[in-house]
């Protein structure tokens, strides 16, 4: 594995994590800030699971690379 093959992975890593990150901190701060009507609590409730999810999986998967790039001297 090369440097090039490295950084695309990394970046298809860090995509959906970032993208997970600004969903689940919009959700949250709109469920605080926003209308407190059962409707949107109830969307912006969904959207924070979805956020969280995004942000799970990548990062577990982050975390196998890093050990992988560690354990054969790739780092």
């Amino acid at each position: 594995m090369d440097q090039k093959e490295i950084k695309k992975t990394w970046r298809k890593l860090i995509v959906p994590f970032l993208i997970g990150i600004t969903i689940l901190v919009t959700s949250i701060l709109a469920h605080r800030l926003g209308s407190k009507r059962p409707g949107p609590q109830t969307i912006w409730l969904f959207s924070g699971i979805l956020g969280g999810v995004l942000t799970l999986f990548p990062s577990l998967k982050m975390l196998k690379f890093n050990k992988y790039l560690n354990k054969n001297g790739l780092k």
